[in-house]
């Protein structure tokens, strides 16, 4: 009995997972600042999600004791108070929901809408390609903060203009960037025989051209979300954004730049939350491009040796 058994399809799974589990791994191990990005990322969404728990004061209600007016940082309020008494580092544990919420739906909505536009016009090509895309290019011809604020002028300040801003500011750059993915899979054999099985174009574009994009959709995402939460953030800070009193983080560097002198902490705290927030944001990004060349490059079953690249984040400029 010393025979040696053929692998049966529980070991051969086993061995996979493994194969995986160490690919995976060797991607942490490789990209340790995309690893302390998501720490970022999280710790934030963990704050919001749970900000009515752990927030030690309401971030709306202040004092009218004088002693509670711009308080410093102590064991009592640990980012010290607002010009209104009210609790700073309450107000930025709140102010996290309004700001990952808008840009995460929004970055979702500008992300459908630009793969849809950059579908159709990849895909069909010729003048729909050529109109769609003169007006992706008449869109991108405006900062993005000139182009929001024409938008907000139509909608007005609150949670519904800043999602349309933002979604119409960022879909024709998705579309442009999900395009550019689209023409070369546009002539390949995969299509001709979907055409030539009478599949229609709506049919070849979901079920053959999008499956092919994700990769692409996903390093864009990331992206867009950085962005996202950095143009809300300059919204608010202008004024056009989430509305006093409630907590945005924007709003609270444009209520406390008065005060920078003589109450710096009222500025520094909702800052560093929106700087956090944002480096976070694009060192996750870099970890998915990294991610989406070493499955290209090796598979899903790859082994852990990967090739390190060097990490360039930077934190977005909202003209782009």
């Amino acid at each position: 009995m010393s025979a040696d058994r053929p692998p049966t399809a529980r070991s051969a799974g086993r061995r996979a997972r493994h194969r995986r589990a160490r690919f995976w791994l060797g991607q942490i191990q490789a990209q340790p600042l995309a690893a302390f990005g998501a720490f970022l990322v999280i710790a934030w969404v963990f704050i919001a999600i749970f900000a009515p728990l752990i927030a030690p004061y309401d971030p709306i209600k202040g004092s009218f004791h004088l002693q509670d007016i711009q308080a410093a940082p102590s064991g009592a309020h640990w980012f010290g108070t607002d010009d209104h008494g009210r609790d700073i580092l309450s107000r930025v544990m709140f102010g996290s929901r309004s700001v990952l919420v808008l840009a995460g739906i929004s970055t979702l909505a500008a992300l459908s809408c630009g793969t849809i536009v950059a579908l159709v016009s990849g895909y069909y090509g010729g003048v729909v390609d050529e109109v769609l895309m003169r007006i992706a290019d008449a869109a991108m011809a405006l900062p993005a903060v000139l182009l929001a604020l024409l938008i907000l002028a139509m909608f007005g300040p609150g949670d519904l203009g800043l999602f349309a801003s933002t979604v119409i500011v960022f879909t024709p750059l998705v579309a442009r960037v999900v395009r550019s993915a689209v023409l070369p899979l546009a002539d390949r054999e995969f299509i001709a025989a979907a055409r030539l099985r009478g599949e229609r174009g709506p049919a070849i574009m979901l079920r053959e051209l999008l499956p092919n994009l994700l990769g692409v959709l996903a390093v864009e995402g990331s992206i867009r979300l950085g962005y996202a939460i950095f143009l809300i953030a300059s919204l608010g800070f202008l004024g056009v954004g989430v509305q006093p009193p409630t907590p945005d983080w924007g709003v609270m560097v444009s209520e406390a730049q008065n005060y920078a002198s003589v109450s710096p902490w009222m500025v520094i705290f909702p800052a560093l939350a929106i700087s956090t927030l944002v480096i976070g944001v694009n060192l996750v990004s870099d970890g998915v491009k990294q991610l989406m060349l070493s499955l290209e490059q090796r598979g899903d079953d790859a082994p852990a040796q990967t090739r390190s690249v060097p990490e360039t984040s930077t934190i977005p400029a909202t003209g782009s």
